[in-house]
């Protein structure tokens, strides 16, 4: 019994040792690609019309569900099309407002002329403006993992944040076929 607990013990440090040189490993390439590539393209993006759904309380897996519900809306009004992309906007740094206070507008891109007679239906207009652009796997770990060294990342890449306009998560129809969303920053 003895040896058998053993063998389980050796097993789970063997485990946790591939772990840490796996995380080490993955964190020393993230550094090596910042230091040797581009991490981010350039994308100007022009002033825009949006019609949002808005939730407010914590960030995460009900984000999911709201843009689900505005996919939902949009698509019974043929405003959803297959290369139609949902914009993703945090309007709040969770590290400054409570979480039960935080926005989070799921957005779609639409036409001056497209009419929103919905109460539950937002409006309003995008600021265009360069932006850097990174893809990331679309999981909430590469998310959370991207926005945790994403001002970092554009320092070092010698780009300026630019505050007075949102930072945007898209999802295009193209990438989320391969698992991919993009986080687009503005710049100056």
């Amino acid at each position: 019994m003895a040896h058998r607990a053993d063998g389980q013990q050796f097993q789970k440090c063997i485990s946790k040792a591939l772990k840490g040189i796996f995380i080490r490993c993955y964190r020393s390439l993230r550094a090596i690609r910042t230091e040797n590539e581009e991490m981010f393209t350039l994308e100007d993006m022009p002033e825009s019309r949006i019609a949002y759904l808005r939730r407010v309380g914590p960030y995460g897996a009900a984000n999911a569900v709201h843009m689900e519900k505005l996919k939902s809306w949009a698509a019974e009004r043929d405003l959803l099309r297959t290369d139609t992309a949902v914009l993703g906007i945090a309007r709040d740094d969770p590290a400054r407002t409570p979480p039960h206070a935080c926005r989070y507008d799921t957005c779609l891109l639409v036409s001056d002329d497209t009419d929103l007679q919905d109460p539950e239906i937002g409006e309003s207009r995008l600021t265009g403006g360069r932006h850097a652009v990174l893809t990331v796997a679309h999981t909430s770990e590469a998310l959370a993992e991207a926005w945790s060294g994403l001002f970092g990342d554009l320092a070092a890449q010698g780009f300026a944040f630019d505050a007075a306009r949102p930072v945007l998560e898209r999802y295009r129809p193209s990438l989320l076929a391969r698992h991919l969303c993009e986080i687009c920053v503005p710049v100056h």
